[in-house]
């Protein structure tokens, strides 16, 4: 069985899916490694440490590519990438495809692998199981996401964070709003908390709140009806709108699986802050939480800043490479256990991650996001 690992392509893409210490355990499991050239560079893996590995570097993605049974990717192919270079296209037929596709946002990439008889598994399609947790990059890298808006608010405001007492007097602790306490809110919770921010955490379910007190947040629970439309935005943008005005910080990480994120900070709300606040808005890659988020841009509003990276993650490379990579090698591994790399399955956790298989996309809710309804 032959592993190729590619250098990513997508622009500030710095993260890798295989890192030496998971390539060696690859070898160790009798599977063939070869790795382009630079892959792991920018997370701080030169190619030297992965021939100490075992494995093989080439710079050519076509060498690396060529008799590959596996291939391992952070991002989804790409049929246009720097240089017209079609990423799909060059994947080898019948092979194997692991990476974070994130079809359920995007499924084009998917039904482009399926005509290319591209098999694949998405490790953003894990089912919450137990067993799954070893293998969850999606949650690994919204923690990370969490952290680093932490840090990106924190640098980007002009005061200190901590309470701090002085010979001129006491200066209070900076005011942070987390809006939505999933994994990456809770992190960015967690975050500010060790750096000594007062922080509020506002959800609309009740048991994210009580994760987000549990860190020491104050929590606050916007009650939401089912269907959550927009009378029910506008009524929680009022409701969040005090909570907004007094804060020198806001992260908000609010998503609505499979559908576009909710408008929670308006252009009121942005102007009722003070001077030098900061807006971190990472829910941007489906739409924002902010009326002025720009994807990757810095915007500035009557004095507020507004972030809105789109791969937060990405800016934390050596760990978030270390952590895609152990989830890649404990999903190979269960795949071994399960199957021995070949064929259907009925483990729950390769089932549920399946996205194409013999030249069709088989994974029910990536046909009904296409359009076309239906299971495998």
């Amino acid at each position: 069985m032959r592993v190729g690992v590619l250098r990513e392509i997508a622009e500030g893409e710095t993260r890798v899916a295989a890192v030496p210490s998971t390539v060696r355990r690859l070898v160790e499991l009798d599977l063939q490694v070869a790795v382009q050239a630079g892959a792991g560079i920018q997370a701080g893996f030169d190619d030297d440490q992965y021939r100490q590995a075992g494995a093989a570097v080439d710079p050519s993605a076509e060498t690396v590519l060529g008799g590959a049974d596996l291939v391992l990717k952070v991002r989804p192919p790409r049929a246009e990438g720097p240089g017209g270079c079609d990423e799909v296209a060059r994947l080898p037929a019948a092979c194997t495809l692991i990476a974070l596709l994130d079809p359920l946002r995007d499924p084009r990439p998917a039904a482009r692998l399926a005509e290319a008889g591209v098999n694949s598994f998405s490790l953003d399609l894990l089912p919450p199981i137990a067993r799954a947790r070893a293998m969850d990059a999606a949650a690994s890298m919204s923690s990370l996401g969490g952290y680093r808006a932490a840090v990106l608010a924190t640098a980007s405001l002009g005061r200190m964070i901590p309470m701090m007492m002085a010979p001129a007097g006491t200066f209070p602790a900076a005011s942070a709003l987390v809006v939505g306490a999933g994994v990456a809110g809770l992190q960015a919770v967690a975050t500010l908390r060790r750096f000594g921010a007062a922080v509020t955490a506002a959800d609309v379910r009740a048991a994210a709140a009580e994760h987000a007190a549990s860190l020491g947040a104050r929590a606050v629970v916007v009650a939401a009806p089912a269907d959550q439309d927009d009378s029910f935005c506008r009524r929680e943008q009022e409701y969040l709108l005090p909570y907004v005005r007094r804060a020198d910080i806001v992260i908000a990480a609010a998503r609505r699986p499979g559908r576009p994120a909710p408008v929670l900070i308006t252009q009121t709300m942005v102007e009722a802050m003070g001077r030098g606040a900061v807006v971190v808005d990472l829910a941007v890659t489906d739409g924002g939480n902010c009326t002025f988020s720009r994807p990757d841009q810095r915007v500035v509003h009557q004095g507020v800043t507004i972030l809105a990276p789109t791969n937060a993650a990405a800016q934390v490379p050596a760990h978030a490479s270390m952590m895609i990579a152990r989830h890649v090698l404990a999903f190979i591994e269960e795949w071994i256990a399960a199957e021995g790399l070949a064929g259907q399955t009925d483990s729950p956790i390769l089932r549920a991650a399946r996205v194409t298989h013999a030249g069709k996309v088989v994974h029910p809710a990536v046909l009904e996001r296409m359009g076309k309804g239906g299971g495998p």
